[in-house]
């Protein structure tokens, strides 16, 4: 520790080019910093300062010293000022945005153990099928099924969402299971509105007749699945671990990529990194 007092003594000293100048820029007295200066340059072996007419000048040994610690200083105000915009604590919010089935079957029902692990960090879930746009900060993190384009953004591709047909377990004792396409075409189906490949995916086995149940929803689809009113898609994670269905039709899947997508402050704010993380090992498990 003294020598780095000793560092900053002569830095100020040929700085300020003279010891007074740069006693009372320290608050030091002017025998005081003398001395300091003294016990520097015999612990170095080197005289650093030389008096001239215009006052006190740094040796080629002390210009080489100068430069050294003129530098030091330079990267730790670059690292005051990174840490004085990072945060660091495991404490506040982040906000995440995901489609309306992963966050409110799969995620949702996470976030017990999530707090558990994190107590002081309070998840904020929004649920939207849209593309909510991360660079103005409308969320922290996304889970989206689509590789994001914005260069600036954080993006990892961790899995595959897979989406397959299911029917209800008392719709499959009643009228039994499809187990080609041309017996799909005699049963009931329920699907999604538009053209997305989810939609798609009942709309190329079940003609428009037999499709009791349309809706811009999937959880919606699922509930109606529920009811028993027909065949239609469920994610899989989500469709096999519910006792109450039954897959058909394997071969009719869909298979999207999951992409978690994270502002650019993921670097630096460690409560970010923290939920990011934690969404990685959870998608991945």
């Amino acid at each position: 520790m003294a020598k780095w007092n000793g560092y900053l003594d002569f830095l100020t000293i040929a700085e300020a080019g003279s010891i007074t100048a740069a006693a009372r820029r320290l608050g030091q007295t002017q025998p005081t910093l003398s001395r300091r200066l003294s016990q520097l340059e015999a612990e170095m072996g080197v005289q650093l300062m030389a008096r001239t007419p215009a006052g006190l000048s740094p040796t080629p040994a002390g210009e080489q010293m100068l430069e050294t610690l003129q530098k030091v200083r330079e990267h730790l105000e670059q690292m005051e000022r990174k840490l004085h915009h990072s945060d660091v604590a495991l404490k506040g919010a982040v906000r995440i945005t995901v489609t309306e089935t992963l966050g409110i079957q799969w995620l949702a029902p996470l976030m017990g153990e999530f707090y558990e692990a994190y107590p002081n960090i309070r998840v904020e879930l929004v649920i939207d099928n849209a593309m909510i746009n991360l660079l103005s900060r409308e969320a922290h993190i996304a889970i989206r099924l689509l590789r994001p384009v914005q260069p600036d953004l954080i993006t990892k591709q961790v899995g595959h969402l897979d989406i397959s047909l299911f029917a209800a377990r008392g719709y499959a004792d009643r009228y039994g299971l499809p187990r080609t396409a041309e017996e799909a075409r005699r049963h009931r189906a329920v699907g999604l509105l538009g053209i997305t490949p989810t939609a798609v995916l009942t709309d190329k086995l079940f003609s428009a007749d037999r499709h009791v149940f349309l809706s811009n929803s999937l959880l919606a689809v699922q509930q109606t699945i529920h009811a028993g009113m027909g065949i239609g898609p469920v994610v899989n994670r989500i469709g096999n671990s519910d006792d109450r269905l039954v897959p058909c039709l394997p071969e009719a899947r869909l298979c999207k990529e999951i992409w978690l997508t994270a502002v650019p402050e993921i670097r630096e704010n460690a409560r970010y990194r923290a939920v990011f993380d934690f969404l990685e090992q959870q998608l991945k498990a």
